[in-house]
């Protein structure tokens, strides 16, 4: 019964997350990171110039139109001195034009805003579709679903009828994923992250799943791992340095590019139209700008196209983790140069905990 309970925890926390971060956790996406490069530089030598899409230029400068909607919680307060949605939205239609070269007029872009405690600064999350969404009617409904299922859990009710009526519910309230989603300074404006969803991931299907899992297991022997086995070409590292370094530029509308670093290559597998499994591989890249500021850049091989650009790590608050009796203290040093602390207690590990921890150091099977 325990073993369910957790299931049904963890199930829930899987919709909600999924319901706000989709654009990071939708489809069947296997990302190993290869770093036997990682820390070199490569300056491209041979390959003198690149192209890229030029995003749209406007012929006039227009006010765009969206259909804006608040998910923020209600528990948090959107601060004062912050871009209201439509100012925030304005400024993303803008950064996605100028990365991905699309327009978003007459889109939907749901927001929500944070002020976590771990980073320097508060931020506006915006998820643009091209059709409504409906979150704050989904994220009301998966609390519903998991106040209704924990109860019939606690209530001794077959696990094997709930679990089929959980997956009914699933299918019922399937998470719509967005097109484009971004992170900016919630008070600036300046540009944090960007990402898009590609359109093989916006169309997935379980039946998608059973392709791949299928073709893994005829091409593959089942073996995952020989989709990583591959090391990138260095003249390919070569190449795509200088095209993540122009879209890294896009991103970077205020300081200008100094470095581009290969950090590794990911892969992924996908469906096409006609059922054939595709493998795209995505290199990832860590460039830096003028300021010290680095972007964590991952570009398709495949298409040559830009999959996202992420620097929120930069704005991270450093902790410091100090362990007092059954204590941890988490130290966070503020932007006024005060000192903010945690403190977060440590559960006694059981007789059981530490012979598995034991086992482990030895290589043990804890099955």
């Amino acid at each position: 019964m325990k073993r369910l309970k957790e299931i049904g925890k963890v199930a829930i926390a899987t919709v909600t997350a999924v319901a706000l971060f989709g654009g990071l956790l939708w489809g069947v996406n296997i990302r190993t990171l290869h770093a036997a490069a990682e820390g070199e530089t490569y300056l491209p030598q041979t390959v003198e110039e690149v192209s890229i899409p030029d995003p749209p230029v406007p012929e006039e400068t227009q006010a765009l139109s969206f259909s804006l909607t608040n998910v923020t919680e209600e528990s948090i307060v959107i601060s004062s001195l912050a871009l209201s949605m439509e100012e925030a939205a304005q400024v993303g239609a803008q950064y996605i034009l100028d990365v991905f070269g699309v327009c978003i007029d007459g889109m939907y872009i749901e927001f929500q805003f944070s002020n976590w405690d771990h980073m320097t600064r508060s931020v506006w999350f915006g998820v643009v579709s091209d059709v409504y969404r409906n979150s704050l009617f989904l994220n009301q409904r998966t609390n519903e679903l998991h106040d209704e299922i924990m109860a019939r859990i606690d209530a001794g009710e077959c696990p094997e009828t709930v679990r089929l009526d959980w997956q009914n519910m699933l299918e019922k309230y399937q998470y719509i994923p967005g097109c484009f989603y971004f992170f900016i300074d919630a008070v600036s404006g300046e540009r944090i992250d960007i990402w898009r969803n590609s359109t093989a991931n916006r169309g997935w299907t379980r039946e998608n799943s059973a392709i791949i899992e299928a073709y893994v297991e005829r091409e593959l022997g089942g073996n995952w791992g020989h989709l990583f086995s591959q090391e990138a070409d260095p003249a390919i590292i070569e190449e795509f340095s200088l095209i993540a370094a122009k879209y890294a530029q896009r991103h970077f509308n205020n300081s200008t590019v100094v470095d581009v670093e290969f950090s590794g290559e990911s892969t992924s597998l996908t469906v096409d139209e006609n059922n054939t499994v595709v493998r795209l591989i995505q290199l990832n890249f860590q460039v830096t700008d003028d300021t010290g500021r680095i972007a964590t850049v991952i570009v398709c091989q495949n298409s040559r196209t830009l999959a996202s650009i992420f620097t929120m790590s930069n704005d991270m608050i450093p902790i410091e983790i100090e362990v007092i009796g059954n204590w941890e203290i988490y130290e966070y040093v503020l932007d006024d140069g005060s000192t903010a602390f945690r403190r977060v207690l440590i559960e006694e590990a059981t007789e059981e905990d530490e012979n598995i921890r034991i086992r482990r150091e030895r290589g043990q099977a804890t099955d």
